[in-house]
């Protein structure tokens, strides 16, 4: 990335910075796309959501990122409401789109689409500047929580920290660049510890900030329960256990994207040891039902211990945890050839259907209903991550009712190296 002249934060505002070095460069559609569908997809998720849609405004450019193809009359709309809820500048929620006057009577608001309910949050940066919103949509008229309203207000915080960051330390890269002798202490560019441990401290304040709601629900509900269970009808019992569950559900979706986060951050090296060995600590560790059985060859491999472990122990999870019988058999194979390491995971359950064999490895994808199978569907996508780190791969092959092998591709020449 070259420019003529040193950018200096005091003659330049966000809107500008992000004209130069975000809209301009395409950098939204290639360094943060991974990072932005996750945020929509967790949107949808936590928020019940038809739709949510991320915009990035500059000074003269306008961005725009959803999980759903727009025609032009969406597309007007969605900016009309965005810029309502800049001037607004705080969580912004409409139950009746059709019934509010600050939107009908917006010049560039399209009426004829099918949106009821509309809830935004702006995405504010350090100095306050609003860059940008984090929408949601629905086709029927509804409300969030107050759970919801504090999640979205996380991820928009991660957001803005994300783009700031990368702002920040682009202009000190180019900065540092155009400088042959940087005197020292005038200019320092972050280092990667010191970018992760940033995105690690905001993880942790999420995370806490997500999981003191879900105890003070599961404390309150428990305490209610107790002071009212001679009087507690079938009905008033169910609803107790959907909220027990839910709860239990958002605490696994907070682990997993906890984990997901330092996936990457250290290189386990290659180490010899017995594959059978493995796998028995991976039985234990998920807890293998007596009802299953696990065949494994004997053999010494060499691989990085660690991150294999933590792969074994979710493929055997998924293949007991989606398993259409009570007992089963799953089996699996080493080859070691000549530029790669191969290791299969077979099992004899359902198969996965064609259409669904590429989405499994997507973000919060799941074959069954939350309510059917528990898990936070990040299990495939934290191994894919986790593999892509050692260049290696992972691919399923499946046909329904005669189950799913999953192989991993490791090559030789990276065992000690990532990408």
């Amino acid at each position: 990335m070259k420019h003529s002249e040193t950018p200096n934060n005091s003659n330049l505002n966000y809107g500008q910075l992000l004209d130069r070095y975000f809209l301009d460069e395409g950098v939204l559609s290639i360094a943060f796309d991974d990072a932005f569908n996750n945020v929509l997809c967790l949107t949808n998720r936590v928020c019940e959501s038809s739709f949510s849609q991320i915009n990035i405004i500059g000074h003269t450019k306008y961005w725009r990122k959803t999980d759903i193809e727009f025609t032009t009359g969406y597309c007007e709309t969605t900016h009309a409401l965005s810029e309502i809820v800049i001037k607004h500048n705080e969580l912004f929620e409409v139950s009746g789109i059709l019934e509010d006057n600050r939107i009908i009577n917006h010049p560039i608001f399209i009426n004829d689409i099918n949106i009821k309910h509309y809830a935004a949050i702006p995405i504010t940066l350090s100095d306050r500047s609003v860059i940008g919103t984090l929408c949601l949509m629905n086709s029927e008229a509804c409300l969030l929580t107050e759970d919801s309203k504090s999640a979205l207000l996380l991820m928009v915080k991660n957001i803005a920290s994300q783009i700031e960051l990368y702002l920040k330390n682009t202009i000190l890269e180019e900065s540092a660049s155009q400088n042959n002798e940087v005197s020292s202490g005038s200019v320092r560019i972050l280092t990667k510890e010191e970018i992760f441990a940033e995105i690690d401290t905001f993880l942790h304040r999420a995370v806490h900030d997500l999981r003191s709601p879900l105890n003070a629900i599961k404390n309150i509900t428990s305490w209610i329960q107790e002071d009212i269970d001679d009087g507690l009808t079938d009905d008033n019992d169910k609803n107790f256990s959907m909220v027990a569950n839910s709860t239990k559900r958002m605490e696994r979706l907070l682990t997993d994207l906890s984990i997901y986060s330092q996936i990457g951050r250290e290189l386990h090296p290659a180490e010899s040891f017995s594959l059978k060995t493995l796998v028995n600590e991976s039985c234990v560790a998920v807890q293998l039902p007596n009802s299953f059985n696990v065949s494994v060859e004997q053999c010494k491999i060499e691989l990085p211990r660690e991150p294999l472990l933590f792969v074994l122990n979710h493929l055997l999870s998924n293949a007991i945890k989606h398993h259409d019988k009570t007992q089963g058999n799953i089996n699996i194979s080493y080859t070691d050839e000549l530029e790669h390491f191969h290791l299969s995971i077979s099992d004899d359950g359902p198969g996965i259907p064609e259409t669904y064999q590429k989405k499994v490895f997507e973000a919060f994808q799941t074959l069954k209903s939350k309510d059917q199978v528990e898990g936070s569907g990040l299990g495939l996508t934290m191994i894919q991550k986790t593999l892509a780190f050692y260049s290696a791969e992972i691919n399923v092959e499946s046909q329904e009712n005669e189950g799913a092998t999953f192989t991993i591709t490791w090559p030789k020449h990276n065992i000690n190296s990532v990408l």
